[in-house]
């Protein structure tokens, strides 16, 4: 029983400080870029775009993704409709960061659930 305290407290102790370090993307800039460096951020948030959404895939089959992702997501999308770029990257990043923290955690739970059933069953 104490072990698979020590796992569940684990467990929690690495989400706390996963979702400590990450920062907070913010609807502020109204920034309008030159009509070169507009497409350059476009193409740049575009390709950030396509690999979160690979990422947020792989989260999924692994049954971890965190509700975080989706209103970030949005939030990216309704930003780059506004072509508002520098934000829509900004919230692309932190979901893609939050999808990266809630791969991370479901794979330590798996090794944890194995390493805890492996010590309970034996």
């Amino acid at each position: 029983m104490k072990r698979k305290t020590l796992c569940l407290s684990s467990s929690i102790l690495i989400v706390s400080a996963m979702l400590f370090s990450c920062g907070q993307a913010t609807k502020t800039s109204n920034n309008a870029l030159p009509a070169q460096d507009a497409k350059t951020v476009e193409t740049q948030y575009k390709a950030l775009y396509k690999e979160t959404l690979i990422l947020r895939d792989k989260a999924i089959e692994l049954k971890g993704l965190w509700t975080t992702v989706a209103p970030l997501l949005v939030d990216s999308e309704e930003a780059a409709k506004q072509n508002k770029y520098d934000d829509a990257i900004k919230f692309a990043q932190e979901a893609k960061q939050h999808i990266e923290l809630s791969i991370q955690q479901a794979e330590l739970e798996k090794q944890n659930w194995k390493a805890s059933k492996d010590n309970i069953f034996n």
